[in-house]
């Protein structure tokens, strides 16, 4: 729950597709994460003057053509960015990229984009559609270490494939590209409509009886798409500064080390003792919200001297400091889904 000074801070107008909205009362209400708004006042001001992580797109780790169809790639890729981690002291999957091995999205991101550039059709829609399960078991293959074990939740992933070429087939002639025009350049607009089209993006949960939404992928792919196409017509995206913070399990880990947020003992001892949090749970979803109100309230503060700051950009810069392990850090939560 909040630990404030603060005035009640109510959810923004410009909550155009709903997720700080529908996660304002659990915030508000669970007793499981608590959201320390003074120590994200502190964390906000120390950052407003050092530099921020430039947030540019990775040509060499991302395949793109320069034409519209590289859409079709990216909406595979993020709906395939789920999911990455590893029972405790076992070895995550990983993959050669050039002469070092990269894991977690990058192995992702790095496994499409070698069978993209040779030449395996992962922009067409037809392919994707009926893609076999040797095919893109061995683009997603882990080169040659026999210690190294398949990507997790490799059927979901076969489904989420197969899923991005039959709804972009059956709904938008089979180009992503058409999915912007639908949303009509709008970025809130564009994850919504993903979310909506796409069921493995459908990324919503039940909190007492109220639909919660995060849309964490639907955002990211809005998200990849301004980055990745800052010179075409498509990646020219109005209101990306809508998106909300990614709720995964890296961003909230990052949170607690800076203090912003923290957890009840007894989800704290859960944590540390690597059990799984289920899908859908109480804990998970509380993380999981405190994890996109910590980052609005850190976005408000800064907005006070850095108008133009987003969410996303706020975002990124906590998913890179989460990159570098810390001797205090307690383990991210371990839930099994395809949303995160």
């Amino acid at each position: 729950m909040f630990q404030s000074t603060w005035p009640v801070i109510h959810a923004p107008e410009f909550d155009s597709f709903g997720v700080l909205t529908s996660t304002f009362p659990v915030v508000q209400s669970t007793p499981l994460v608590t959201l320390h708004d003074e120590k994200a006042r502190q964390i906000a001001q120390s950052w407003v003057n050092t530099p921020w992580p430039e947030d540019t797109w990775d040509t060499d780790l991302h395949f793109s053509d320069n034409s519209a169809r590289t859409l079709n790639w990216l909406l595979l890729v993020d709906a395939l960015n789920f999911c990455f981690w590893s029972e405790k002291q076992l070895p995550r999957w990983r993959v050669k990229h050039g002469a070092r091995w990269v894991d977690g999205y990058m192995a992702l991101a790095a496994a499409l984009s070698r069978a993209a550039r040779n030449n395996i059709p992962l922009w067409n829609a037809d392919y994707l559609q009926s893609i076999s399960e040797d095919d893109l078991r061995a683009i997603l293959h882990p080169d040659a270490d026999p210690n190294i074990p398949e990507i997790p939740l490799f059927a979901q992933r076969l489904a989420n494939a197969r899923e991005v070429g039959a709804v972009l087939n059956e709904s938008f002639s089979g180009e992503a590209v058409h999915l912007i025009d639908a949303a009509k350049n709008d970025a809130a607009q564009l994850a919504q409509l993903v979310a909506e089209h796409f069921p493995s993006f459908h990324d919503t949960a039940n909190w007492r009886g109220a639909t919660i939404l995060f849309y964490k992928r639907a955002q990211i792919f809005a998200g990849d798409v301004v980055t990745a196409f800052p010179d075409a017509p498509w990646g020219k995206l109005v209101n990306a500064d809508t998106l909300t913070a990614f709720a995964d399990y890296k961003v909230p880990q990052i949170l607690r080390r800076l203090g912003i947020l923290s957890y009840k003992p007894q989800l704290e001892r859960t944590l540390k003792r690597y059990e799984l949090i289920p899908a859908g749970s109480e804990e998970e979803i509380a993380i999981r919200a405190g994890t996109i109100w910590a980052v609005e309230i850190l976005r408000r503060e800064i907005a006070k001297t850095i108008p133009a700051i987003s969410a996303t950009q706020i975002d990124h810069r906590l998913w890179n400091e989460s990159q570098i392990p810390m001797p205090n850090d307690i383990p991210y939560h371990r839930t099994i889904t395809m949303f995160y």
